[in-house]
């Protein structure tokens, strides 16, 4: 119930491409097998996993600011 809230709450407040994503990601985390160990046979999998997420996510945030720099120019200039 407080899920299906929750997915409302995102759909109507920043659209259909954020809940996509949001399941996207929620079902790439149920389904991955996510591991810490290293010599484990499934770690290269898992690490494949992150490092995909994670560049999905770095992307999107590039994108959202929209050519402005990522740093901002005044703080790098002092």
């Amino acid at each position: 119930m407080i899920l299906n809230g929750l997915s409302v709450l995102l759909l109507i407040r920043l659209g259909l491409l954020a809940l996509v994503v949001s399941f996207v990601f929620g079902f790439c985390l149920m389904h991955l097998p996510l591991t810490t160990q290293g010599s484990a046979w499934y770690a290269d999998i898992s690490l494949a996993g992150i490092l995909l997420l994670a560049a999905i996510a770095l992307y999107a945030f590039y994108i959202s600011l929209g050519g402005r720099p990522i740093f901002g120019g005044p703080v790098l200039e002092d």
